[in-house]
């Protein structure tokens, strides 16, 4: 009896090593080819994304990917990513830096893109303003703790004004449009699109545009949890991969890449000529970002828009690993 027990006993631990052991490999396969949730705001800046999915990038790299839209990077980034509701995100990087102020449990896994001038300031003509001196006691708005509201804050700087100069408000992106259109407010800032929506609303005529081409470069990065990262390290891998090749296809056929990306935004071709002229797609970590996310974090500060008082350690919102394997020129950053 006591052999046959022995017996026995021996096979049930094969038969659950085995059942371990092929848990474990469906746990690796899932990681690598099960389905990545997208969030992509509707800007220009997510050009790599959209062309990625459009090219079938993800689905090559063994990626089931599900596509999220958002109407910019901070409701991506604080519904989207935040809200469970998909699993990496394209923001601008503020959002990520006022995130930082009150959660560690995220990180930046590479930045997709540099726009010189891409932020703008549009007023109406009937508001009386004609310049940015004209801006003092006006009705200004954009969306708050976004790249748009840091450079409303360093344009006014440049212009000797300052936010307690102007009766300031704020409002989600696709709202200022026809804010701006039904005369609630009398100049917004936000990005080339939001303001070629107001122009369709009032017309050319009746909007004048400001701007400031070398004031504030917007940066696009991807962001995710920390624990999905952890979890699926080589699904994080083959999204950089197919960013990577959405690159290559951008610099290759970038007529071709404006188009994919118009039809997405559902806006012409013209709409986004500004903005894709100045603009770099690239996925890397250079170490400037570093830089730019403190000065971000400074004005935050400065500007009591936290309630913090301490800089973040933006090197432990930097996930470097992952794109240092897959493309290690890339990474400028040194810990």
């Amino acid at each position: 009896m006591k052999r046959n027990h022995s017996k026995q006993g021996k096979c049930l631990w094969i038969i659950l090593s085995v059942l371990f052991w092929l848990s474990n490999i469906h746990y690796s396969f899932a990681a690598e080819t099960g389905t990545i949730r997208l969030g992509l705001s509707q800007q220009v800046s997510s050009a790599a994304g959209i062309v990625a999915a459009d090219q079938g990038y993800f689905a090559n790299e063994g990626l089931k990917v599900t596509v999220k839209e958002y109407p910019s990077g901070s409701v991506a980034l604080n519904s989207g990513l935040f809200g469970g509701e998909v699993d990496v995100i394209t923001a601008a990087e503020v959002p990520a830096v006022f995130a930082s102020f009150i959660r560690n449990d995220f990180c930046i896994l590479a930045a997709t893109g540099i726009i010189a001038n891409y932020s703008k300031i549009a007023v109406s003509m009937k508001s009386g303003i004609r310049k940015p001196a004209d801006l003092k006691g006006k009705r200004v708005a954009t969306q708050k703790n976004s790249a748009v509201h840091f450079f409303l804050h360093m344009f006014l700087l440049k212009n000797h004004l300052s936010e307690k100069d102007i009766k300031l408000s704020y409002m989600k992106i696709d709202e200022l449009p026809e804010a701006l259109a039904s005369g609630r407010i009398d100049a917004f800032s936000s990005t080339e699109l939001s303001v070629t929506e107001a122009k369709a609303k009032i017309g050319s005529d009746g909007i004048a545009v400001f701007e400031e081409p070398n004031l504030y470069d917007y940066i696009t990065v991807q962001v995710a949890l920390k624990k999905f990262v952890a979890e699926n390290p080589n699904a994080v891998k083959s999204v950089l991969k197919a960013l990577i090749r959405a690159e290559e296809f951008i610099k290759k056929q970038p007529e071709e890449a404006k188009k994919i990306v118009s039809k997405k935004l559902n806006v012409p071709v013209t709409d986004i000529a500004d903005a894709w002229s100045q603009s770099s797609f690239k996925v890397e970590l250079p170490q400037s970002m570093i830089l730019t996310l403190e000065d971000e974090a400074r004005w935050a500060l400065d500007s009591k828009l936290v309630e913090s008082k301490t800089l973040p350690n933006y090197l432990d919102y930097i996930h470097i690993d992952s794109l240092k394997s897959v493309r290690p020129k890339s990474v400028g950053i040194i810990r």
